[in-house]
């Protein structure tokens, strides 16, 4: 499942609220395979760049997104998201970097 946002925060700039695969399906290759599909899906229907964010301890959910192209553009500072303190890392990817699946 992949929840986004068309034209946020600005025209052309798309949000990913949240990407989730089945537990049994992470570390296989899968989210690539999802994403990279997602990306070819969002250029053509007039997506430039992209952006999301990620909790500054989820390690394994930073590695993947900078796999897929995101860099970080801003560290927001600690707030509670739900019952824990969390800093938040906005990252953002440029569409015209992207690579075609094959």
């Amino acid at each position: 499942m992949i929840d986004v946002v068309r034209d946020y925060p600005a025209s052309g700039s798309w949000w990913i609220g949240l990407m989730l695969l089945r537990p049994a399906l992470r570390g296989r290759g899968m989210g690539t395979i999802i994403f990279r599909a997602f990306v070819e899906w969002a250029a053509a229907h007039g997506a430039r760049d992209l952006f999301l964010s990620v909790k500054a301890q989820n390690e394994r959910a930073t590695r993947f997104w900078n796999r897929m192209g995101f860099t970080t553009v801003e560290t927001r500072p600690l707030a509670r998201f739900g019952a824990k303190d969390s800093i938040a890392v906005v990252m953002r990817h440029e569409l015209a970097r992207c690579e075609p699946s094959s």
